[in-house]
């Protein structure tokens, strides 16, 4: 609607009854916080629940891992809230459902540098070491970081529920083959994949393999899962039952709160000992044989 302006008296301006104008704000942003209540007062104001159902990629992994961006979102914000409690406006420090693009979800860099940089700089800039690991002294290591472990920048007690969190006699029923999960990889992870099961071929072990969309899994005779491999761009992790013969001399105890009973997580490439990842394999393989 245009309205015409003269600079005579003779014409006056008049705004229709059927105009409305409509505006959002984000109240964290420092020129809209402290609105005078006259002017609050003088329009209708609602607030605009932050809700992830909305977006159409919610449920869409991050970085070819299990964590999907509203299992994220959902941790983080609930984190934002909690260590903000008590402060004005922490709040509004939440990620929204569209903060980042779908496309932004499959690159590790692009998620890191937009998602990390805004958490380490402003949602948790005074949080640090109740968020991320103590490794990370600059936003910079923990990008570098994430683009080599992804969640494992985080602390322990931060936890993302995987997309898929089926009974292990559930994924036999997968119709995806390993082959089609594959085809999707980069050549280095798939690369990384073949030479990891040749070497287990070597020690000749009765075992299958599946695929659930973002994962391929070894399964023991009896169907009960002993390892899953997440490919990476140049590497794989590797999720087992925790070493029990040995302690193991890479990788990490997830928290117990992980998925079912495979709760170790090795991250590995080429420049790795493979036999100490294979090792580690059989170790699992061994004790969910039956």
């Amino acid at each position: 609607i245009a309205l015409a302006v003269y600079d005579t008296k003779e014409h006056t301006v008049r705004i229709p009854s059927n105009l409305f104008i409509l505006a959002t704000m984000n109240t964290a942003d420092q020129n809209v916080f402290t609105l005078d209540t006259a002017f609050k007062r003088r329009w209708r104001m609602i607030c605009i629940p932050n809700d992830i159902s909305k977006c159409d990629f919610a449920n869409d992994p991050i970085c070819a891992t299990g964590i999907s961006w509203a299992s994220f979102l959902s941790t983080i914000n609930d984190k934002i809230v909690e260590f903000g409690e008590g402060s004005i406006g922490s709040e509004d420090k939440r990620l929204g459902p569209f903060f980042i693009k779908k496309e932004e979800l499959a690159d590790s860099k692009l998620f890191s540098e937009k998602i990390l940089m805004y958490l380490w700089s402003d949602a948790f800039k005074n949080d640090h070491d109740r968020v991320f690991r103590q490794d990370y002294k600059t936003l910079e290591q923990l990008i570098a970081g994430f683009n080599e472990t992804q969640f494992g920048v985080f602390v322990d007690d931060i936890t993302f529920n995987p997309i898929f969190s089926l009974p292990e006699n559930e994924l036999n029923n997968s119709s995806v083959t390993p082959e089609h999960y594959l085809s999707g990889k980069t050549e280095a992870s798939r690369s990384l994949y073949s030479k990891t099961i040749n070497a287990i071929n070597k020690k000749d072990i009765e075992y299958s393999i599946g695929a659930v969309r973002d994962y391929l899994s070894l399964k023991a005779p009896n169907g009960r899962i002993a390892a899953e491999f997440h490919l990476q761009s140049s590497g794989i992790k590797l999720i087992i039952k925790e070493p029990a013969s040995h302690d193991c001399p890479i990788g990490r105890k997830l928290p117990d709160t992980y998925r079912w009973t495979k709760d170790y997580e090795i991250i590995y490439d080429d420049s790795t000992d493979i036999d100490i990842v294979i090792d580690a394999i059989m170790d699992s393989y061994n004790q969910v044989k039956g």
